[in-house]
């Protein structure tokens, strides 16, 4: 994946559901284990995980996705390996129990669940290209 390609979708990563015309639910609503957050300082704090484009082309290999956020919403995200790095930061919102941004590049909407006891940040992006974008992370300590 080219720089300006990653970085267009993390930063989808983090612009889904206010995202203009887009008609698609940025993450499943009314799942069981969907923990609705209801202040940023639930989802503060560092976490990582793998990145997949929605449809996943051939031979597609993930990125590993790593996102830090500040109890005030500030969020900045990292993809690896090191070749395809791409880097940006945004501001997160709070709406119907996600945070949220959106940019003119895009959109992200993060929902928190528990996984067997384990908590975990799934993160949906849609570029405005309409590509989707998913990563399901873990708390790092």
């Amino acid at each position: 994946m080219k720089p300006i390609v990653a970085c267009l979708c993390l930063l989808a990563l983090a612009i889904l559901p206010a995202c203009a015309g887009s008609t698609r639910e940025p993450l499943p609503h009314g799942q069981k284990d969907i923990i609705p957050i209801t202040d940023l300082k639930q989802i503060a704090g560092k976490w990582e995980g793998a990145m997949t484009p929605d449809p996943q082309p051939l031979n597609a290999t993930e990125d590993w996705l790593r996102v830090t956020i500040g109890e005030d919403g500030s969020y900045d995200f990292t993809s690896f390996p090191e070749v395809e790095l791409f880097k940006g930061k945004g501001k997160l919102t709070l709406h119907e129990g996600q945070a949220v941004d959106r940019s003119e590049q895009g959109s992200v909407a993060f929902a928190l669940a528990d996984r067997k006891g384990r908590q975990v940040l799934r993160a949906v992006g849609l570029a405005r290209d309409g590509i989707q974008y998913s990563a399901e992370l873990g708390q790092k300590k």
